[in-house]
């Protein structure tokens, strides 16, 4: 921690923060209390040096990357893109169904909304062959 307030030599500030802060992750693991209290002394002896923006910036930099990093990010940025990809689906079926149709009703529409990727595929096969909405949603 007083690393802070040592003479950094021909290394840049933003290196022996960076060094500091990697070095506190490590002793620190599993015990984020202990880090955040470590991170708090760190930003007080900074500012001694006029380097609290630096080590602000690094901090921030560093719980960008461990959120990358967990597991459940990756989770939940597949489950981001599916549900992306599915609403693109959607949204331009309705658009089809409306140009080739006209304006849908809400029975048409709600199922839209709550359809399945394979449900949105199978209707918009249907799109250019079918001859009405009652053609394409039977049971709707």
């Amino acid at each position: 921690m007083l690393a802070v307030l040592c003479d950094f030599q021909d290394r840049s500030p933003r290196a022996v923060i960076r060094y500091i802060l990697d070095r506190l992750q490590v002793l620190t693991e599993g015990t984020p209390a202990r880090f955040r209290d470590y991170l708090k002394m760190l930003e007080i002896l900074s500012s001694n040096r006029n380097l609290y923006e630096v080590v602000k910036e690094e901090q921030t930099m560093l719980s960008e990357v461990l959120i990358t990093e967990l597991p459940s990010y990756g989770l939940g940025m597949e489950r981001g893109m599916e549900r992306g990809m599915e609403r693109g689906e959607q949204l331009m079926l309705s658009r089809l169904l409306q140009k080739r149709f006209g304006p849908l009703p809400p029975r048409i529409q709600a199922r839209l909304e709550a359809a399945s990727t394979t449900e949105l595929e199978a209707w918009a096969e249907q799109v250019l062959d079918g001859l009405s909405l009652e053609q394409i949603f039977p049971d709707a």
